[in-house]
């Protein structure tokens, strides 16, 4: 092999080393950006949004709570509630399960399941038996209600869910259906998903 020969041979492997170095010099500072970008991600504070309802329909006489109810777990807990059922707040680890029920239900248990986006609706125990009938029919075919007397509550009928509540003189109201189709599930639910049933079924009565 000529000397010239060798020469170039020689450039053409010092070219391809420096190929090959600027190709893992451009891998590794790929790598580094994405390792920084990862380790930036990590250091912020993730901060849990729970939707609230900000949009909602019209609906006269809705009342919505004035801060962000508390949502610790109390297994010993036994609040005691004015005349209206809660709109949330502190509550028992288990959920009552939705359902039409006869008899009153432990609001403590209650409450974590209007966390999981139930609509709670209760009545006096003493109102009509057609009024009872009639909200049986408006709610019966629902996945995330809970429906119980409710006793000593001012109102014939009480609507709640998480954060929001109506109350209503009659089942034909049609605030009734509009309140169950807003706040089932709706935008104010802490943990939207969550089960409905698999707590408890049983009653107070």
């Amino acid at each position: 092999m000529s000397k010239r020969r060798m020469i170039k041979k020689a450039e053409a492997a010092e070219e391809s080393n420096r190929m090959w170095i600027y190709i893992g010099a451009g891998v590794g500072a790929i790598v580094l950006i994405v390792l920084v970008a990862l380790m930036v991600q990590s250091a912020v504070p993730q901060v849990a949004v729970v939707p609230t309802p900000t949009a909602v329909p019209d609906i006269p006489g809705l009342v919505q709570a004035s801060t962000a109810p508390s949502r610790g777990h109390d297994d010993s807990l036994t609040l005691e509630y004015g005349e209206l059922p809660p709109m949330g707040g502190t509550h028992n680890p288990i959920w009552q399960n939705c359902g039409i029920y006869i008899n009153p239900v432990r609001p403590e248990n209650a409450v974590h399941t209007l966390e999981h986006g139930a609509v709670w609706v209760t009545y006096q125990p003493d109102l009509e038996e057609s009024e009872v009938a009639a909200l049986t029919d408006a709610v019966k075919s629902r996945s995330f209600i809970l429906m119980s007397p409710f006793p000593n509550q001012r109102s014939k009928i009480v609507l709640t869910a998480w954060g929001v509540q109506l109350e209503l003189d009659n089942a034909a109201d049609a605030r009734l259906l509009t309140f169950i189709n807003t706040f089932e599930n709706g935008p104010q639910t802490p943990e939207p998903g969550a089960a409905c049933t698999g707590g408890l079924s049983f009653t107070e009565g």
